[in-house]
């Protein structure tokens, strides 16, 4: 049992369902996990979770406080808000959501919360009932309607996630049966190339050609990649061609400058013009060192997150998206 392995034991299940009791441990469910335990080796997994707590008390983290915060507030008839907001409720664990249903009243609109499913690249769990939110009758609605990308777009957004199951939060599965977008607009375009430099000039053409259009602000254009090494890349291209830039993770602000940014850091931004490169058959899926280590379960898990980043970054295109790679196009979607 290594560090990540244990990690995950202690939040996704000990601290998940608040356990309290080497006995309690024994009997908690660990569905999902993909290593079975026995008796044996839970005892000698909880050993180490009371020499952990032992040695860093009095120091929390996040999760712990958010169990306790939960606690504190399911015990008090007044609570500390009337209403509750969130958004991209997907990227959250079940640990915050009760937290969320422990500091609103339970009453008619006390939560709202909105998430998409196929955005999930983080893994996670979320199951409002486990959470003690109910959304049982008409107190769920799912959103069908894109208005933020074209038809085309959306189309293959979705198709990259569509041999995958993705839970709906509440124990079922998501479907994107009747799905549409009400815009039109150009097909996306992939292309690939022999060498990097083919790569570059093409996109650098496609930039140009972009920018011809006077009532285009460079701000519109984001050029992105799923490594760091790729937004390097891209950051060289810019400064051989003098174009401003400004990086996603930036704090500053750039107006008239391009958009340079890692797949992740594009969470949250659209773009009329998104350009995404470095996808290949040898770059798709990304497999970082670790991923050669992981058991099948745990690989298929990788790889479906994976196909998720990409659906959150083709959707943050509105009107044109352009694919690089160099070497053969992936199967993931041609």
């Amino acid at each position: 049992m290594d560090e990540e392995f244990l990690f995950t034991e202690y939040n996704e299940v000990i601290l998940k369902n608040k356990v309290a009791t080497s006995e309690e441990y024994l009997k908690t469910s660990r569905v999902g996990r993909s290593k079975r335990i026995g008796r044996k080796d839970k005892l000698e997994v909880w050993n180490l979770v009371k020499e952990y707590q032992k040695r860093k008390a009095p120091n929390f983290s996040k999760y712990e406080v958010c169990n306790l915060l939960a606690t504190y507030f399911d015990s008090k008839d007044e609570k500390p808000f009337s209403h509750l907001i969130c958004d991209e409720i997907q990227d959250f664990t079940n640990i915050e959501l009760r937290l969320m249903r422990a500091l609103v009243p339970e009453k008619s609109n006390d939560l709202f919360l909105v998430g998409d499913p196929f955005q999930n690249i983080y893994n996670r769990k979320v199951n409002f009932s486990a959470s003690g939110i109910n959304i049982r009758g008409r107190r769920s609605r799912k959103l069908k309607i894109n208005y933020r990308t074209t038809e085309e777009i959306k189309r293959l957004a979705v198709a990259t996630i569509s041999k995958e199951k993705f839970d709906d939060f509440n124990g079922g599965i998501e479907t994107s049966k009747g799905y549409v977008s009400l815009m039109h607009g150009n097909d996306p375009r992939y292309e690939v190339f022999s060498t990097p430099e083919q790569e570059d000039a093409f996109v650098a053409d496609a930039i140009e050609g972009i920018l011809k259009d006077h009532s285009v602000s460079p701000s519109n254009i984001c050029v992105c990649s799923r490594t760091n090494r790729g937004v390097d890349q891209i950051k060289r291209l810019l400064n051989l061609k003098d174009w401003k830039y400004l990086d996603l993770s930036s704090s500053k602000v750039g107006k008239e400058a391009i958009r340079v940014s890692s797949f992740h850091n594009l969470k949250g931004h659209e773009f009329k013009f998104l350009i995404v490169t470095g996808v290949s058959k040898d770059q798709v899926p990304y497999k970082h060192p670790g991923f050669a280590f992981y058991d099948d379960k745990e690989k298929s898990e990788y790889i479906k997150q994976e196909k998720s980043l990409y659906y959150v970054v083709f959707t943050r295109a509105i009107q044109r998206l352009l694919i690089t790679g160099v070497g053969e196009k992936t199967e993931w979607f041609r």
